[in-house]
């Protein structure tokens, strides 16, 4: 009898974004990923309406709908509803890779106009783990040059403030 009993594997959500960069070695990953934790886990993949023509560009598409059984492409920000399948608990936790500079410039400014950016802002209110690999990410120091005028100014009189 206990062998009819069928044990849940915990869920991902993989949300896709249209950034192009290093999608094949993402799309590699995934799969190595999803045959080490075969057993454990299961990975959904979540495709936005960017990454749809990004993937069809790169020649992807169908090594991504080969390879994951549940590959949802975004039709607006509500449909599929991944927002509220993530704050039920369907899935431990939403990752983005690849996120573009566009998706993350909206979720740092609370705009959720996409099925990702709302399911990401959705989640984090829900206190739901997110995890988020931007493609244009580099370690560097930021230094601020100062307009020609605005330099000129401050040199000519230190207490102006424009």
């Amino acid at each position: 009898m206990t062998e009819n009993l069928k044990v849940k594997k915990p869920k991902i959500a993989w949300g896709i974004t249209g950034a192009g960069d290093k999608i094949a070695e993402i799309v590699d990953v995934m799969k190595d990923l999803k045959k080490q934790s075969e057993d454990q886990v299961e990975i959904d993949v979540y495709i936005s309406k960017a990454a749809d023509t990004m993937l069809k560009f790169y020649r992807l598409e169908d090594e991504i709908k080969k390879s994951f059984p549940k590959v949802m492409v975004e039709i607006n920000a509500n449909s599929p509803f991944l927002a509220a399948w993530l704050q039920s608990g369907k899935y431990e936790f939403l990752l983005i890779a690849p996120a573009s500079s566009n998706t993350v410039a909206k979720i740092v400014n609370g705009i959720g106009d996409t099925m990702l950016t709302n399911a990401a802002i959705m989640s984090l209110k829900a206190f739901r783990p997110v995890y988020i690999l931007p493609t244009d990410y580099r370690e560097s120091v930021v230094s601020t040059i100062l307009p020609t005028a605005l330099s000129r100014c401050r040199e000519c009189r230190p207490q102006c403030r424009v």
